[in-house]
């Protein structure tokens, strides 16, 4: 069963990318804010809990994988609870984000498919918050 109502951080600054995620995860009943990049994620965390981020590798401030890291220090339960979109899987990249244990997708994605790993992460993060 998929867990409704999380709170999701989308950091892409695609604004047809992140409108699309937006939409996609308020239809199904999670909360979503939206960053354009690594700052604007940052001063969304300093005032919100986030269950689940969805960011792009390439970012206009800062990679994905370090934001990820900072986010992830910041709130321990968030660790292995990302996930990273990128169009630039080449064999530095793809070693960086494999270092953060989180699922990566490759763009061009299927919605429907971005929607399942979302939800595993969140089933998972539920199942770790109860143990």
């Amino acid at each position: 069963m998929s867990r409704t109502g999380a709170n999701l951080l989308v950091v892409d600054d695609e604004p047809a990318i992140a409108r699309s995620l937006s939409l996609l995860f308020t239809r199904r009943g999670h909360r979503v804010i939206v960053a354009p990049g690594g700052n604007a994620a940052l001063e969304v965390m300093a005032q919100t809990h986030v269950d689940c981020v969805v960011l792009d590798y390439r970012l206009p401030d800062i990679r994905g994988d370090a934001l990820y890291a900072y986010m992830a220090a910041r709130q321990p339960d968030l660790s292995g609870k990302a996930l990273f979109l990128t169009g630039d899987i080449v064999p530095d990249v793809r070693d960086a984000l494999e270092r953060t244990g989180c699922h990566v997708i490759a763009k061009p994605f299927e919605l429907a498919h971005l929607m399942a790993i979302v939800e595993q992460v969140l089933e998972a993060g539920q199942k770790a918050d109860s143990a």
